[in-house]
């Protein structure tokens, strides 16, 4: 399961990057085929095979694993949803979908749930360079932009935090309106905060906005445009 699990965090950082690139495309037809390859040989056909009093309590040891790898994988999808609805394609969303299908009938026929994720779904946007006869889109929230990372980081400084209420924690961004989170405690809160800021960047860098803080000499747009 790490290694399937590992295999859609890398086709997800393909998807971040570029969805409509033919790398990509060959990166969610390795993960499928892992997928495939996973149902058919992997533990799960031996959990299959126990008893159903020991599958209960085998499945719950991969249910964080599992979990994980459907955030992804779910993640993927509403990437190359959002393309279609925006007037793009991308050539791996049937086979993407068409796995996700066999994963979610082989879990429940053993007995492994699959929770919906709390993470807010990717945000896709039509690049600002793209032309109508071959759109190109922007992915925002399927993995953090690496470029934008000392920027957040110095960002984060500032962050305004308080406890609204014995357990919920509030923590906002005074220079980038519209940027604030909350959490069980100030960690929480805060890489809740770190995670919001990185979508405002992104979807601000797409359409173009020049009103992102510059700090301490730093500025988004050039860490990410050059």
């Amino acid at each position: 399961m790490n290694a399937l699990v590992e295999a859609s965090e890398s086709a997800a950082y393909a998807v971040a990057r570029d969805p409509q690139s033919p790398r990509t495309s060959d990166a969610v037809t390795l993960l499928v085929e892992q997928v495939d390859h996973y149902l058919s040989t992997g533990p799960l056909a031996e959990i299959g095979r126990l008893p159903l009093e020991r599958r209960a309590t085998v499945s719950p040891a991969i249910s964080a694993s599992v979990q994980r790898l459907f955030e992804g994988l779910r993640d993927m999808l509403s990437v190359a949803l959002q393309i279609e609805e925006l007037g793009g394609h991308t050539r791996w969303s049937a086979q993407l979908m068409g796995a996700i299908e066999r994963l979610e009938s082989t879990f429940a026929r053993l007995g492994i749930s699959v929770a919906p994720s709390r993470k807010p779904p990717p945000i896709v946007l039509r690049d600002r360079t793209s032309t109508p006869d071959a759109p190109s889109f922007v992915v925002a929230n399927v993995t953090r932009r690496p470029q934008l990372e000392p920027y957040i980081a110095i960002a984060l400084r500032d962050a305004q935090t308080r406890e609204l209420q014995p357990g919920h924690w509030y923590a906002d961004l005074e220079p980038s309106p519209g940027v604030w989170a909350d959490g069980a405690s100030p960690e929480e809160c805060l890489e809740s905060l770190a995670d919001v800021l990185h979508e405002w960047l992104v979807v601000k860098i797409a359409h173009g906005d020049h009103d992102i803080p510059v700090i301490n000499g730093i500025n988004p747009i050039t860490l990410v445009l050059g």
